[in-house]
């Protein structure tokens, strides 16, 4: 028996275009029934059977057909890496809010030029999967090219009434608070987690810190080498931590202004627009309301340096020193 590709045992019907995973199904479970036979799991252990003259040549005969037409046919239809399609196949239809979500949510139609590819491996993807996460594209204007502020995006739910209860803000933000009047979603994509990181209720900003620079070591990179970008953010903490114990009680506004600058926050932390903008559209695509018995603390600041968390009981926008400790976790999100 001729070895087949090796690539054909890499070969996922996720990864394949729907229209032909029905018939990649069945050519393997074909395949299976002479691995069955022969008492082996895969393609090696049968060549190994072959050789000692264990198997007979109509069998062996159909089994290098069928490798063959699997690899063959499967590798011409395979979903390119990064496509929206292959992402979808990979995380699952609900778990994908890409422009079908934004379309639904906010009216907006993108053009499908100036959409990104999905930077997130399959295997990134699986692991969201597992852990229940959700893949979201996000868009920085409107059909108009009005930026999407929080403000732009307070009144597009209130003129939907499917949105606009979820709606709430705590209080009247100042013309100069750049979190609700400028600030805007990067286009990019985001892994996101629905609940907080276990462990962050009831810390304070830093201790929550803490906890993100542990699950990036110890869960999303486990098993692998850590990206460059995410290490930096790591020793940049290790190197700072120490100094942020007496700044946390005795000068709370630059305890928050450092915190908030650090790249593990501004890497893991999302910003107040992008929690609004997860929040509303992941409601108007799923009918499933997030975050309403605690909320986000993001890496957003009011003029006056409170750190900005938002959900619990909807969208309500609040504004915390770093020292507080309360209803409110960290949502873990990133985009590369």
């Amino acid at each position: 028996m001729h070895e087949a590709n090796p690539r054909v045992s890499e070969l996922r019907l996720p990864d394949l275009k729907p229209e032909v995973q029905s018939y990649i199904a069945k050519l393997k479970k074909s395949l299976f029934v002479i691995y069955a036979k022969y008492e082996v799991k895969n393609r090696i252990e049968l060549a190994a059977k072959v050789r000692e003259g264990k198997v007979d040549k109509k069998d062996s005969d159909r089994a290098i057909e069928l490798l063959t037409v699997i690899n063959e046919y499967g590798r011409k239809n395979e979903l390119p890496a990064g496509s929206m399609q292959r992402a979808r196949e990979i995380i699952g239809e609900v778990r994908f809010l890409g422009p079908e979500a934004i379309s639904h949510a906010f009216g907006i139609e993108l053009d499908p030029a100036e959409i990104p590819p999905i930077p997130f491996s399959d295997a990134d993807l699986e692991r969201a999967k597992k852990e229940g996460d959700f893949l979201i594209l996000r868009t920085d204007a409107t059909n108009s090219g009005e930026p999407l502020t929080v403000d732009r995006m307070h009144d597009m739910a209130a003129a939907r009434s499917r949105l606009a209860g979820l709606f709430k803000v705590n209080f009247l933000p100042k013309p100069d608070e750049n979190y609700f009047y400028k600030e805007v979603p990067k286009m990019r994509w985001a892994l996101v987690s629905k609940f907080t990181l276990s462990g962050t209720l009831g810390c304070n900003y830093f201790d929550q810190t803490k906890i993100l620079v542990e699950n990036v070591k110890n869960n999303v990179f486990r098993g692998q080498s850590i990206p460059r970008a995410y290490q930096e953010a790591i020793d940049e903490f290790e190197r700072e931590k120490d100094s942020f114990a007496s700044i946390m009680t005795n000068n709370w506004v630059q305890a928050a202004d450092r915190l908030s600058a650090l790249k593990i926050n501004q890497m893991c932390r999302r910003t107040a627009v992008e929690v609004v903008y997860d929040l509303l559209c992941h409601y108007a695509y799923t009918n499933h309301a997030l975050l309403l018995r605690y909320s986000d603390w993001t890496n957003s600041q009011r003029s006056e340096h409170g750190l900005i968390g938002v959900g619990y009981d909807g969208i309500q926008l609040t504004a915390w020193t770093p020292s507080a400790d309360g209803a409110i976790g960290v949502v873990f999100s990133r985009t590369q």
